[in-house]
């Protein structure tokens, strides 16, 4: 039988899985650093298992993740990045580079 999550839940699991993957860390090494059975950190991936706040704090000192990090991912996975509007330069425009104005020559007496 296949389970229906909420979106959000759904978010939680892929975005803990690719943390975890980020980090270069199997199940079994998480799963240590957070003194839990490996099979733990399979359920939570796989939804059968919710993580309360702490175990979701653990998890993420284990990753090296901000735990306002894992919650931003979460709450904005379904969300496309932010449109950014290309910044086009003419070219009559000058390039940044300044260049230095010669000195005036000296006068002869």
């Amino acid at each position: 039988m296949k389970h229906q999550f909420s979106s959000r839940h759904q978010a939680l699991m892929d975005v803990l899985r690719e943390l975890r993957e980020s980090a270069r860390l199997t199940q079994r090494e998480l799963s240590l650093k957070i003194k839990r059975s490996h099979s733990y950190i399979h359920r939570v991936e796989i939804g059968e298992r919710t993580l309360d706040y702490l175990e979701a704090f653990d998890v993420c000192e284990a990753l090296g993740v901000d735990p306002f990090e894992l919650l931003d991912r979460v709450l904005n996975y379904d969300k496309p990045p932010p449109k950014i509007e290309p910044i086009v330069v003419s070219a009559a425009e000058p390039t940044s580079k300044k260049t230095k104005p010669k000195p005036k020559p000296k006068k002869k007496r």
